[in-house]
């Protein structure tokens, strides 16, 4: 089993006595694992630890020259496949995990939004406000996402709670309450109603 968790602590501890280092490793882990998922053979195992390392080398050196954190990125993918570790899964777990990492050291929040059409910018930057006031953050990233069944407003996901203002909310809560009213028979004319 693949403990994302501690692979991406043991690579920030590692990586992180410098926030330039941490920086560009977790720049280099964006670039490579994507990367790495192409190459023939290197999720099946049919690549050595070696020749993959050496491949990364030699990508990473086109765009940028190797730095520290860049090189920390090299030895983790490799020793991931030299350990039969590294899939299309794990790379994408750990990155999630050295990013929820990052995000906590550096006082950024994450939000997931949901919106029926995309926000506007003056809504996008009243929710940071809002959140990042009540919340304490130092920063808040939004992450949206466009559902059109919400008809309209919004829905946030921070951490494990979310917070529901969409038109589609607030029609179904209309509909349970309007449910929950007892029916009364009027009589009129003898016509009930």
């Amino acid at each position: 089993m693949f403990a994302a968790e501690r692979w991406a602590a043991a690579f920030v501890n590692v990586a992180g006595k410098d926030q330039k280092i941490l920086e560009e490793g977790v720049k280099a882990l964006k670039a490579l694992i994507p990367c790495m998922e192409k190459i023939p053979g290197a999720l099946a195992g049919k690549v050595s630890a070696d020749q993959l390392e050496r491949m990364i080398r030699r990508s990473m050196e086109k765009v940028s020259p190797v730095g520290e954190g860049t090189e920390y990125a090299c030895r983790l993918l490799a020793l991931l496949v030299k350990k039969g570790l590294f899939t299309r899964h794990t790379g994408r777990a750990l990155l999630e995990e050295i990013e929820k990492i990052w995000n906590r050291n550096n006082g950024i929040l994450v939000v997931k939004v949901d919106s029926a059409v995309p926000l506007d910018e003056e809504l996008r930057k009243t929710l940071q406000e809002t959140i990042r006031r009540k919340l304490g953050a130092k920063e808040i990233a939004l992450i949206p996402r466009i559902v059109p069944e919400l008809l309209g407003g919004y829905r946030l996901y921070i951490g494990s709670v979310s917070v529901d203002a969409s038109l589609c909310f607030l029609l179904q809560n209309m509909a349970a309450d309007l449910q929950k009213v007892p029916r009364r028979t009027w009589a009129a004319g003898g016509v009930a109603w």
